[in-house]
Order: C-alpha cells, then sequence, then structure tokens
C-alpha cells in the first residue's frame, strides 16, 4: 500500500494533516478532522512493516496515527466526500522529548524506535507504543 501524507499549518481550528494513496488531487481526505493540537506540523514518517502507523512532527511533540486510518483511506479513495478523520486514532507519544520543534523523523522497523531531529536539543530516541 502506497501512501502519502501531507502536513499542512493553516488557521487555527483546521486540519493539518491529510492523506492520499496517490490517485490523484481529488484522493486527498482529511487524516486529522481537528483532533491534534493547533500547532505547525514539520515531518512525517511512516512505519513500512505491519501494523503500518504514522508519525507526525511538530512544533510541541510527536503524535502517531492508527494503522486503521489508512484502511478506511483505502476504501475511500474514490469517494468525493469521504470522511475518514475518524478513522484515524492519534496518540500524543511525546514522552520526555523537550518542549522543542521536532524537524525530521525517521522510523527504525528492527528496533521499533523513532528517532526525532530537534531544532537545538539534538537526536532523541522515542519508543514505539506497542498494539495489541
Amino acid at each position: 500500500m502506497a501512501a502519502a501524507l501531507e502536513c499542512l499549518t493553516p488557521a487555527q481550528g483546521y486540519s493539518h494533516v491529510f492523506g492520499c494513496l496517490g490517485h490523484g488531487e481529488d484522493a486527498w481526505k482529511d487524516a486529522d478532522g481537528g483532533k491534534l493540537p493547533d500547532m505547525a506540523y514539520q515531518c512525517c514518517a511512516f512505519e513500512s512493516n505491519s501494523p503500518h502507523r504514522v508519525f507526525i512532527g511538530g512544533d510541541f511533540g510527536v503524535f502517531m496515527g492508527t494503522p486503521t486510518g489508512f484502511q478506511s483511506l483505502e476504501q475511500s479513495a474514490f469517494l468525493a466526500n469521504a470522511a475518514v478523520a475518524a478513522s484515524f486514532q492519534w496518540t500524543n507519544i511525546t514522552g520526555n522529548l523537550p518542549n522543542v520543534i521536532v524537524s525530521d523523523l525517521k522510523y527504525h522497523q528492527r528496533d521499533a524506535c523513532l528517532y526525532a531531529s530537534t531544532y537545538g536539543r539534538g537526536i532523541w530516541r522515542l519508543k514505539t507504543p506497542l498494539l495489541p
């Protein structure tokens, strides 16, 4: 499953993350439904093997989206106004990361670790929660 996610920084109260399976501009769907905090989001990383989670890094932390959102995105790829945001469950996995801008994320499958590059505070390793 090839997917893309784009992070936007619109005015307060709007969605920030949109997902697409590569079927053209009409296939972009709202992936957070305004559930994520209003801040700038700079980066995202994908888990390449099951359970296929997505990680979003922003000005004040890191959030994880569950794989059920991508399943819903795939099922409604060709439906113009299909809502998929409710399928994405977002969890704050910032942990002990300092209150700093996260500028890049890399996920390492073998270690089940997410590495976060920060602005001025180095690189941090975050253990990702296990899913049932």
